[in-house]
């Protein structure tokens, strides 16, 4: 017969066993708080709906955007039935806001420490105001004064405000085909021909007192190729034949560049206080005199730049 000493309540063995018991039981509550507590979080992510509070346009959209960018971006692209927890979330804000017709282009969306969606935009840019008729204007509203905003990649704005259009070169180019809705480009490559005709000039549009750019259906100087025949308009009413487009020049004309570079330079010589005639030619820059040697040169340098 062997002895065998009692487990009482009072003895080492029982007091660590229910010491493992408490702890186990500590540990056990620990982990279900965190657990509803996560639970909670993602319950009430789960049931809380994206707003225009929760995203921020980066940098602030700019002064000529009159409207709610980022609610309108919220109504157009049905952002409202998703929620802050759903996955793929942020491509779901980037795609939206990539269709936004104010936006150029959408450099990056990221959730942010402080729970936002953050956006960084490119914004379009009023560069030029079209001249449009009443039955060219987009179905989506009326253009004030039937003039039409576009970009600099000839893509149709919304309406902005009179003052702003009249700060802008004006484009006539008639009989053009508009788009159906704001944020589309012009169907007619005049358009945007004729915006690259302003983007060449720069600075010398306000320099030389240019007003707008002509580029008419049936070209008022005709030549044997039938080209389309751009004109340029100061505002003294005088004519300036710009000639083809921007790199589509004949062979025997200059470049954009030689053409700015020679208004630049003929400036002051240029009458700019007595109104001239809308048909008086100030100067046709497809006839320039340049040497033979300085149209080739600066020509093959064009050429090896567009791989013609």
């Amino acid at each position: 017969m062997t002895d065998e000493t009692p487990v009482t309540s009072d003895s080492p063995i029982a007091r660590e066993s229910a010491r493992s018991l408490v702890l186990m039981a500590i540990t056990l509550a620990v982990i279900g708080v965190v657990t509803y507590q996560v639970w909670l979080r993602l319950n009430t992510r789960s049931n809380v709906r994206l707003t225009a509070d929760k995203i921020q346009a980066k940098p602030e959209p700019p002064s000529w955007i009159k409207s709610n960018l980022v609610q309108e971006v919220i109504i157009q692209g049905s952002l409202g039935n998703h929620s802050l927890a759903e996955p793929g979330l942020v491509r779901v804000v980037h795609r939206a806001f990539t269709n936004h017709t104010w936006v150029k282009k959408v450099n990056y969306a990221a959730i942010e420490s402080t729970g936002k969606i953050a956006v960084e935009l490119d914004y379009r840019r009023p560069f030029a105001a079209l001249s449009v008729r009443n039955e060219q204007v987009p179905v989506e509203g009326d253009a004030e004064q039937g003039l039409l905003a576009v970009d600099d990649e000839g893509v149709c704005l919304p309406d902005i405000t009179e003052a702003e259009l009249n700060q802008l070169p004006r484009i006539y180019a008639d009989n053009a085909s508009a788009p159906q809705h704001y944020g589309e480009p012009w169907h007619d490559k005049r358009i945007r021909q004729s915006v690259d005709i302003i983007a060449a000039l720069g600075n010398a549009w306000q320099a030389l007192e240019l007003y707008s750019v002509n580029a008419p259906e049936s070209p008022r100087v005709a030549t044997s190729q039938e080209v389309p025949v751009f004109e340029l308009l100061n505002k003294q009413k005088y004519r300036i034949i710009w000639g083809s487009a921007v790199g589509s020049e004949l062979a025997s004309e200059p470049l954009a560049a030689q053409k700015v570079a020679y208004l630049v330079d003929k400036a002051s010589q240029l009458p700019t206080a007595t109104p001239g005639a809308n048909d008086q030619i100030l100067v046709d820059l497809r006839n320039l005199q340049l040497s033979p040697p300085e149209l080739s040169a600066d020509r093959a340098k064009a050429d090896q730049r567009t791989g013609r």
